[in-house]
């Protein structure tokens, strides 16, 4: 049985490289850590350092050297610590009064054999890169998932135009053979959102949202069944998303037979000292 470190390093291993074209631009490897950063979303949740070892005696030495590459790539210092960092790396940041947390995401993965498909009938499109229109169709509905403000049950409102930017660039760097957006709608009007990206034996599911006035009434249920069946004929086991840590959509995603596995911390370094 693996250790719960082997699997956080699968999981996220695999979703660096189903998000790397979409918002992950690339990453920088080094023996004590990997660099994820994106060219076009600038928030902390993109850009972070990840998998931090270094031996104990070298924690402040690789942490400047860490800070350093953010300066590198205009990124504000985010290390991103899970079960598969050291210990002592997060030990060493509590105790200095410049790092603090910034967000903490629940890493959820299905752990059931099939989804209850829900009682709501929607009608769907896929959006695929030969269809600007349905491209556009889809953010825009983005815009009316997440333009709210941001609360404990939308954690996600207010979302930047550049994440906007990014999903379009994905349609030229990812493969539709392993990306599947669908638009959910309910009496002829678009009320959900969703994408899920295959690769190799995992599925991560992420732009997850539905329009303020239809939700908790089974718009992500019935979104979430079509993308774990899109995932289960392709003989995928491992289906995972991120959500914020203890707010509305955990406990939705729970509902359908998510369990959170492990959780990931942004620690970011406050430069100006205030």
């Amino acid at each position: 049985m693996l250790s719960i470190r082997k699997i956080t390093e699968k999981y996220e291993k695999a979703h660096h490289r189903i998000q790397k074209g979409m918002y992950f631009s690339d990453f920088i490897e080094t023996p004590n850590y990997k660099l994820c950063y994106s060219d076009t979303v600038l928030i902390n949740d993109w850009n972070y350092v990840t998998f931090v070892n270094p031996l104990k005696s070298n924690i402040p030495l690789i942490i400047n050297k860490i800070v350093t590459e953010f300066h590198n790539i205009n990124r504000e210092p985010t290390i991103y610590l899970t079960p598969s960092s050291s210990q002592e790396v997060e030990q060493h940041l509590l105790c200095n009064d410049k790092w603090k947390i910034k967000f903490i995401d629940s890493w959820l993965i299905f752990n059931q054999k099939k989804i209850n498909k829900g009682n709501l009938d929607l009608d769907f499109v896929l959006v695929k890169n030969d269809s600007p229109t349905n491209i556009e169709m889809f953010i825009n509905c983005f815009i009316n998932c997440y333009g709210g403000p941001v609360s404990k049950d939308n954690p996600y409102g207010g979302l930047p135009g550049y994440f906007f930017t990014a999903f379009r660039n994905s349609f030229k760097n990812i493969s539709m053979e392993k990306m599947f957006n669908l638009i959910g709608f309910f009496n002829n009007k678009c009320v959900g959102i969703g994408t899920i990206i295959v690769y190799k034996d995992y599925a991560g599911i992420y732009n997850m949202g539905t329009i303020p006035e239809m939700r908790n009434k089974g718009v992500c249920r019935a979104i979430t069944y079509e993308l774990i069946r899109y995932a289960k004929k392709r003989k995928v086991k491992n289906i995972f998303l991120l959500t914020e840590i203890d707010g509305g959509p955990e406990k939705v995603y729970t509902n359908l037979g998510f369990k959170r596995t492990f959780i990931g911390k942004g620690y970011i370094k406050n430069e100006l000292g205030v």
